[in-house]
């Protein structure tokens, strides 16, 4: 039982060693590193979704205090309006949200 315990304590170890290693040496990515991410999260949404995110207008720059960057893109229609924002945090990692009624870009397709 002794064995196990050193074994995994070992392995915590090294697993927050190099959390700490990654975390102290990674930069922050630049705001057209930040849209080239955004934009390929919207492409495999989209192709995940099967949307047409062509008919997308963006991306925008989008104000959001919590992110360093966000991006949106539109769909507008006399039905109304489609929104996608994205996310992206300062090493790369995003978030996306859809507002609107995601049915309907099925169907223009």
């Amino acid at each position: 039982m002794a064995r196990i315990i050193k074994i995994v304590g070992v392995i915590v170890g090294l697993a927050i060693g190099a959390w700490a290693f990654f975390f102290i040496t990674g930069k922050p990515i630049t705001k057209e590193q930040a849209e080239a991410i955004a934009a390929n999260e919207v492409r495999r949404s989209g192709e995940q979704l099967r949307f047409d995110t062509s008919v997308f207008h963006g991306p925008e720059p989008f104000l959001m205090t919590s992110h360093p960057h966000a991006f949106q893109w539109t769909f507008v229609d006399q039905a109304g309006a489609v929104r996608l924002l994205v996310f992206v945090d300062e090493y790369g990692g995003t978030e996306l949200t859809w507002e609107g009624d995601l049915e309907r870009l099925r169907k223009t397709r």
